[in-house]
């Protein structure tokens, strides 16, 4: 207690004679709130011999085999004073259990963090975004802040030879597609699928994986440029690949480049052959046609060699006539097969030793 002392004087009757001190009893200090984790109560201004109540707060439960206590202001008379005496509960903090990041975008270290307590969630491995955030632990047990805005990535696109194009483009992390071979190419390999994913090592970034196509290109069939007039590279030439036409020695031109196509036919545009103006017109005495393979000259039937002169730009025709004699199993289909008479023309034209161009043959 605290108060003013007083004097008493003993009097000749025996008794003490004087006034009482006034004495009040005094205060315990006051429990700091916080001072006590999990803890909350109402121990202030607690006077000496009474009592306070203590419970947990908001977000925080009691300890197993603790229990809610009061606390009594008692005389300390190690520290000669009044203290708020007795065992203080234990609480603990509860874990939260509401508004956790959901999805496959986000990352976060969240599962078990309790009241008060602080988390951290950022953008997943296979997807980019703002920077993480922090999300802490209200004593409502709600997660409580902003989560990181996390898009996923895109692959970037492969580019294979002879495989089929604009079908694995803009894939995002953990997305599909199928890829096979383009048209002109050997699909063999069959249909290959191809995901978006984390490359190996970490670090978050993806690509496509997955099997390649074995794509090998074909040889091109159709279109080849086929004629007495030219010269080429272009057997074997396959899918994508190019060849080279040019004029014969017997013609003159410019030469040009085929492409082959995935149909697998020649594209472009052939030489222009003109007859080269040296090449030397044979006077008719001077040709031999009986020298020529298979053919022999007769008496019976008639044919006509034009040979027309082009050196100095002039049409002079000289007309040779003579018999020949042809074995044939089809005498009417061998006469309207165009490619007998070009057949016909190419072999006189050795036999007599002059350019076919010059040469007009007629039944």
């Amino acid at each position: 207690y605290s108060g003013a002392a007083a004097n008493f004087t003993c009097t000749s009757l025996g008794d003490f004679s004087g006034q009482r001190p006034i004495c009040t009893p005094q205060t315990c200090d006051d429990l700091v709130q916080g001072l006590l984790e999990g803890v909350t109560h109402d121990c202030s201004g607690v006077r000496f011999g009474s009592k306070c109540g203590t419970s947990c707060a908001a977000g925080h439960s009691l300890a197993a085999n603790s229990a809610l206590t009061e606390l009594h202001c008692l005389w300390d008379a190690a520290v000669g004073q009044v203290t708020l005496q007795g065992a203080s509960p234990v609480c603990e903090p509860d874990p939260c259990v509401d508004n956790f990041p959901s999805g496959e975008s986000f990352q976060h270290d969240c599962a078990g963090v309790t009241t008060t307590g602080v988390c951290t969630v950022q953008c997943a491995p296979g997807y980019e975004g703002s920077s993480p955030q922090n999300l802490s632990c209200a004593a409502s047990g709600v997660l409580e802040g902003d989560t990181p805005n996390c898009t996923a990535r895109t692959c970037a696109a492969r580019h294979l030879p002879g495989m089929q194009q604009g079908i694995c483009q803009d894939l995002s992390f953990g997305d599909s597609c199928f890829t096979t071979c383009e048209d002109g190419y050997d699909a063999s390999s069959g249909v290959q699928q191809w995901t978006c994913d984390l490359l190996p090592g970490g670090g978050g970034s993806v690509e496509l994986q997955g099997s390649d196509p074995d794509c090998q290109p074909l040889p091109c069939l159709d279109n080849s440029p086929v004629s007495a007039q030219f010269q080429d590279n272009c057997a074997g030439v396959t899918t994508g690949s190019s060849c080279d036409v040019v004029c014969t020695s017997d013609y003159v031109g410019s030469p040009s480049n085929l492409t082959c196509g995935a149909d697998r036919a020649f594209y472009g545009s052939l030489p222009v052959c003109q007859p080269r103006s040296d090449f030397p017109v044979p006077e008719v005495e001077d040709a031999n046609v009986s020298n020529m393979s298979n053919a022999t000259l007769i008496q019976e039937e008639e044919f006509v060699l034009n040979l027309t002169d082009f050196v100095l730009n002039l049409t002079d025709t000289i007309e040779v006539r003579g018999l020949l004699s042809l074995n044939v199993t089809d005498a009417e289909a061998f006469m309207n097969d165009p490619e007998a008479l070009a057949a016909l023309k190419d072999g006189l034209a050795a036999a007599i030793k002059v350019n076919p161009a010059y040469l007009t043959v007629t039944w």
